[in-house]
């Protein structure tokens, strides 16, 4: 069959031309985008001594399926994943267009799978955050073992915003009124979207990931979410990958809180979320989240997703949630790694099932 593996950083630059194009034609997410996994890979992927491996399928001459897959490292286990992946992904899938193929989806998951193990020696396989609707769901669920499950909640911004709100609990839009009511005294209240070019960008942004970090590792210092690398990552992301925008709640002059999101396919994504300590009475993430998702719905976007996480603060807003399933091979690999992670939760502290970790 015609596949071909491609082998490290200059693998992964052969196939940026064919990646880009599959971006438009493949129903990918922008975690699958060829900028997001560029990113990862000059900062969090260098650091952790990841390595790309992704293997390509060409029809009729032309590249019409690539499974975006590296060899990292947790500590020093190795890992063949998802590129990006296990911590930063919230989406894995591959990138498929059916409609120039000779072969369906699921027998190019396989034959990609396949052509891929060789490559990862005794790393066991580990796919992690795949949708029950993503394109390689349903070929991964026939050769690999459920590890964990998980959701991202999201709100359907089809439609008028104001029937969307008259849909929700009657104490939440209470709680909308008066905290908007008290912050407001702090200043006049905006609400506005920043691209990487807005002055102060940057500098909200580095304050925006500082904030994140340090209050993670205080939560759980034990946690891997933020590995090697994350700060650099997420700033590159934000500078470099075209969707990233930052979501920004003022009151008067002073920044309140502020959010990576990409605005991607008709999708707001929400990130990576912080706030301004002083500002905490008003719950200005609660405020954040409302300011988005009326975003969404103003500028005509279909979702305003969530993202990978269960956290109870984002069914305030969705009643609705896709379903995630993290793989794992079903080998002796695959075994020892299921063994080794029960084994560390039962003799650490019970962790959120949460993507704000991200």
């Amino acid at each position: 069959m015609p596949y071909e593996v491609l082998i490290g950083s200059e693998g992964f630059g052969k196939v940026r031309g064919v990646w880009e194009d599959l971006q438009t034609t493949s129903a990918a997410h922008v975690f699958q985008t060829y900028g997001f996994a560029e990113a990862w890979l000059a900062t969090a992927g260098t650091a952790t001594r990841s390595t790309p491996v992704i293997a390509r399928y060409e029809s009729a001459g032309r590249t019409v399926g690539l499974f975006p897959a590296c060899i990292t490292h947790h500590g020093r286990v190795p890992l063949l994943t998802w590129l990006a992946g296990p911590y930063v992904l919230d989406y894995g899938d591959v990138l498929f267009d059916a409609d120039a193929s000779d072969i369906g989806v699921d027998e190019f998951v396989a034959g990609a799978l396949a052509a891929i193990r060789p490559h990862a020696r005794l790393a066991p396989l580990y796919l992690t955050n795949v949708r029950s609707d993503a394109l390689a769901f349903e070929a991964l669920g026939q050769s690999l073992r459920v590890y964990k499950t998980s959701a991202a909640p999201f709100v359907d911004t089809t439609g008028p915003f104001d029937d969307y709100l008259a849909s929700r609990s009657r104490g939440l839009r209470r709680s909308v009124r008066k905290k908007h009511a008290t912050l407001s005294n702090s200043g006049e209240i905006r609400f506005a979207m920043w691209d990487a070019g807005h002055p102060g960008y940057e500098a909200v942004l580095h304050e925006l990931l500082e904030r994140k970090l340090n209050r993670f590792r205080m939560l759980d210092p034990s946690s891997g979410a933020f590995s090697d690398g994350w700060l650099d990552f997420r700033t590159r992301q934000a500078l470099t990958e075209p969707s990233t925008r930052l979501a920004v709640l003022t009151a008067g002059d002073r920044i309140v809180a502020s959010q990576m999101v990409c605005e991607y396919r008709n999708r707001l994504y929400l990130l990576v979320s912080s706030f301004d300590p002083e500002f905490e009475h008003v719950s200005p993430g609660f405020l954040l989240d409302y300011h988005s998702i009326a975003y969404s719905f103003e500028h005509g976007l279909e979702q305003c997703d969530f993202c990978w996480g269960t956290e109870a603060h984002k069914y305030h807003w969705a009643d609705a949630d896709v379903a995630l399933t993290t793989f794992v091979s079903d080998d002796l690999s695959g075994r020892a790694l299921t063994a080794v992670a029960g084994l560390r939760r039962m003799l650490t502290s019970p962790r959120t099932d949460s993507g704000d970790s991200r």
